[in-house]
């Protein structure tokens, strides 16, 4: 009896303990009832389950990062935060969370998936760059060159000296660079002083009107506001974020997919040759796609990196090429196309545009499961309201059929 006393009594313990932790975490707690704190400011905020495994193993580290970044919560730069989604599945809906723990970085109601190693080092210096305004004002003809020698695309605003005839698309400017931050986003770069600019660095002229530029792939682009394409700079900047052809990584996949209507991949069992990556990009600057510059984003996978998913797609042979026009579990894929004869690839791309191929799943009852669930999110107060006026509509027909059948 004792002894059953005793095991009573270190488990009572143990469930007293683990609530006091629980309620001493400096963890911020989101709830259903207080989520939209997290609309505003900067926050890291993990989605979790409790009877999660790498959610346990992620805690301690969670714990600290918390203790580093809201001892002063009002004045932090970031705030770290988590969501029970047992306890407040509304939320973690809202959000779209499939898995856990997902981490995700809000700035300002921007969303951007967290997608680095999960040790406090790297969560910090993450945050850090994260917190960081993404614009670099150029002080130097010398800071220019070396930004632009760097091996990444590079956008530079160049003021025309006057706020008035700036302010119109450097606010466009500001606001996209913003949207698009993260981790491997380009150089963005503001030019106040038009003499910093000449020849040796950039091939123009200095310009009453303000300047925006995008230089990559050793190549220089410029944004024209009345643009045949009818682009906005934030449009615009999407685009060209990406050099002609991008190596697909699990950072980028999400932009890229946001930015252009489909993306066209090459599978290579290796790393790409300088010959490949130039074929690529020989495709990508096509003629037949100037016209209308976001119909496809051009990227290439090494087999190897994405083994699991790669075989999924039960490809023939590789080199190949896939077309994804949505997320990347619909896809177009004819194995007589030959990616490396870019007649060939030019014909494949110009009859997907014009639906001539069938689209494969990787999970076509997942798909649609998922087309349903998108459809009830986004009409879902007119669903809930046909279920409220339905039944009324009815109990009143049938009551008006039934007192016409008493007279």
């Amino acid at each position: 009896m004792n002894k059953l006393f005793t095991l009573i009594f270190a488990l009572f313990l143990l469930v007293c303990v683990a609530q006091t932790s629980e309620e001493k975490t400096t963890v911020v707690q989101i709830t259903s009832d207080n989520s939209d704190i997290i609309k505003t400011g900067n926050w890291l905020v993990e989605f979790f389950a409790p009877w999660c495994g790498h959610c346990k193993r992620l805690a301690p580290i969670y714990e600290e990062l918390a203790q580093l970044y809201n001892v002063d919560i009002d004045n932090s730069k970031v705030k770290i935060a988590q969501v029970n989604c047992v306890d407040h599945q509304s939320v973690c809906s809202k959000y779209d969370i499939k898995g856990y723990p997902t981490i995700k970085y809000l700035s300002e109601g921007e969303i951007k998936d967290y997608r680095g190693s999960r040790d406090k080092n790297s969560f910090i210096t993450y945050l850090d760059n994260m917190s960081k305004s993404p614009i670099l004002i150029i002080e130097s003809k010398e800071q220019l060159k070396e930004k632009l020698q760097e091996n990444k695309v590079s956008f530079i605003f160049i003021s025309s000296g006057s706020e008035s005839k700036d302010k119109k698309i450097l606010n466009e400017y500001k606001i996209v660079t913003k949207q698009i931050q993260d981790v491997e986003c380009p150089n963005f770069l503001v030019v106040m002083d038009q003499s910093l600019v000449n020849d040796d660095i950039l091939p123009i002229k200095a310009d009453q009107q303000p300047i925006l530029l995008v230089y990559k792939d050793n190549e220089y682009q410029s944004y024209q506001v009345n643009n045949e394409n009818g682009m906005s700079v934030n449009q615009w900047v999407r685009v060209n974020q990406f050099p002609l052809v991008s190596e697909l990584t699990y950072s980028n996949q999400h932009m890229l997919t946001v930015s252009f209507k489909k993306i066209v991949m090459f599978v290579f069992t290796k790393k790409p040759t300088a010959d490949n990556i130039q074929h690529m990009k020989s495709i990508a600057s096509s003629k037949q796609f100037k016209s209308n510059p976001t119909d496809f984003g051009f990227t290439y996978i090494v087999e190897n990196t994405f083994a699991n998913w790669i075989s999924s797609f039960k490809l023939e042979k590789t080199p190949a090429i896939l077309v994804f026009p949505e997320k990347m579990d619909i896809y177009y894929y004819e194995e007589s196309i030959d990616p490396l004869d870019k007649s060939s690839v030019l014909q494949f791309l110009s009859d997907v545009n014009n639906n001539k191929y069938s689209l494969k799943y990787l999970n076509r009852l997942g798909y649609y499961l998922d087309k349903i669930e998108e459809f009830m999110v986004e009409y879902l107060y007119y669903i809930v309201g046909l279920i409220i006026v339905i039944p009324i509509i009815l109990f009143f027909t049938c009551s008006g059929e039934s007192k016409e059948k008493d007279q």
